[in-house]
């Protein structure tokens, strides 16, 4: 999982990552901070604009971390994402509406916005297949390897 605003989502991840696959998870997060994680299991200290250390994964996750991201450096991010998986695998970017739909770099919460015809652009020209879910409240982008 990269980026994790409350320990409360790492359990919950978790589940909905074995129900979903129907096999046991073996959850590693990632934040650039890790205080507000104390206490959880395999929690690593990590700027997610880096490369991702102890790769390849299965699946990278990120809930709403792109907005938290200064725009010239979501592409970064994006790539590390795919860069981190293994043959197959999937990077899984959910993003709020307000967070895309914004033409603005920076919002007036301190967000920032996701230039997602741009991102979806650059994934293309590197070859690699995505498709997007959408729900009420945003959508997922996500990226095969």
């Amino acid at each position: 999982m990269l980026g994790c605003g409350d320990k409360r989502f790492i359990k919950h991840h978790k589940v909905i990552f074995e129900e979903l696959l129907k096999k046991p998870v073996q959850l590693t997060t990632f934040d650039i901070s890790i205080e507000h994680l104390a206490g959880e299991d395999r929690i690593v200290q990590h700027d997610c604009t880096l490369p991702i250390p102890n790769t390849p994964y299965d699946i990278t996750f990120a809930h709403v971390l792109l907005k938290f991201v200064e725009t010239e450096n979501q592409w970064d991010l994006i790539k590390n994402s795919i860069n981190a998986l293994k043959d197959g695998g999937l990077a899984i970017h959910v993003l709020d509406k307000e967070n895309y739909e914004m033409q603005e770099s920076r919002l007036p919460n301190g967000q920032f916005s996701v230039p997602l015809t741009r991102w979806k652009k650059k994934i293309d020209k590197l070859g690699y297949k995505f498709f997007e879910i959408y729900s009420k409240y945003g959508l997922a982008l996500v990226i095969q390897k």
